[in-house]
């Protein structure tokens, strides 16, 4: 006799719930604003194309 299995087991279902879950919250957080913008330290040593200008000190009468 053959016994057919009933279906998914209800660990299967948890953990693809589990990694849907993932899934989304990664896809929301790539697609909130400005999270894919990046900085580099100035540590790794590449400097700017456009230096930011440096506020120069007004004399005071």
């Amino acid at each position: 006799m053959n016994r057919r299995r009933r279906g998914r087991s209800l660990a299967e279902y948890f953990m693809a719930a589990i990694g849907l879950a993932i899934i989304v919250f990664v896809v929301a957080l790539i697609a909130t604003p400005g999270s894919c913008r990046f900085r580099i330290s100035p540590e790794v040593g590449i400097q700017p194309s456009a230096p930011r200008p440096t506020p120069v000190p007004t004399a005071q009468p």
